[in-house]
């Protein structure tokens, strides 16, 4: 289950609970994101930290104003 748990200075935190074998874990962050954001999974793209439990993303066409507006 995937869940936004906070958002602060910038920074969104989110929890997914698939394993990080074989990146199930970033395509799950991908998908949940694509979900939230009502876009196609295709426009998120893992910058830095794709090993990583912290990551920098982006999401083409998803100003920062929309990103800061996600329900928490």
């Amino acid at each position: 289950m995937e869940r936004v748990v906070g958002y602060s200075q910038g920074v969104l935190r989110l929890g997914v609970t698939a394993p990080p074998l074989y990146s199930r874990a970033n395509v799950a962050l991908a998908d949940f994101l694509a979900r939230l954001f009502k876009m196609g999974s295709s426009k998120v793209f893992i910058l830095r930290g794709f090993r990583s439990r912290d990551k920098v993303l982006q999401i083409v066409g998803l100003s920062q104003d929309n990103a800061e507006q996600i329900p928490i």
